[in-house]
């Protein structure tokens, strides 16, 4: 709310359940507003995202839970390793901790000092959950990261047509605030120009009296714009 700089009255803030819109509250002067909240979020990079940290989770997970005999020999092996893990892009976690175990196997196989990319794994099934390892020297390790490349789609315009569809009961006027948190934020003249086009074209935002488009993390209001 500080970062619209509306008068609001915190203590008349509260959530609501749906059909309702997410937030209830009063301004200063008794205004009732109704805020439906809405994450600006591509759902594959999200994903993406998610499979990341859990990877690198189970990775160092498998790693203290080896024997110790094993984890100091691994340890002694790595020791100013960064090991970057490629994941097939159709393995789901399940597979991944089924068969990740065996990376280790090829990982003990290699030679004191071994630097450079494992491409290819004699056994099929971690062949077909891991695409490639890739040892690199120099750090204070064994440090276990997992390759993310992926590029982020917009989900601006499809989200904001999604909410003006959506039909509330209520009897005061509401507004959208579509959020960015775990999605970057694309520059203005990537986006912006599609979602004015939308509401120009758009009877109206649905319900909506106005639309906000807010970054949480830099506290800055990148568009806001009434219904016409």
């Amino acid at each position: 709310m500080e970062i619209s700089g509306l008068a609001i009255d915190r203590s008349s803030v509260c959530k609501l359940d749906k059909p309702a819109p997410d937030i209830f509250c009063r301004t200063t002067s008794k205004e009732v507003i109704g805020f439906e909240l809405v994450e600006l979020l591509d759902r594959t990079f999200a994903n993406h995202m998610s499979r990341q940290r859990d990877g690198e989770k189970l990775l160092a997970c498998l790693h203290e839970n080896l024997s110790s005999q094993k984890k100091a020999r691994f340890d002694a092996l790595y020791y100013d390793a960064d090991l970057q893990f490629g994941f097939q892009d159709d393995a789901t976690m399940e597979s991944l901790k089924q068969r990740l175990p065996l990376a280790f196997d090829d990982l003990f196989a290699k030679p004191e000092h071994f630097q450079g990319e494992i491409p290819t794994f004699d056994d099929k099934k971690l062949a077909k959950a891991l695409k490639f390892v890739i040892v690199n020297r120099g750090v204070v390790g064994p440090l276990f990261n997992v390759e993310n490349y992926m590029r982020i789609g917009d989900p601006t315009l499809d989200t904001l047509t999604s909410k003006f569809k959506k039909t509330y009961q209520v009897d005061y006027s509401i507004e959208l605030l579509a959020y960015i948190d775990r999605n970057l934020m694309f520059r203005d003249n990537v986006w912006k120009p599609g979602v004015e086009q939308l509401l120009q074209r758009s009877r109206g935002f649905g319900q909506f009296r106005k639309v906000w488009i807010v970054d949480v993390h830099k506290k800055v209001v990148h568009f806001e714009v009434m219904a016409t």
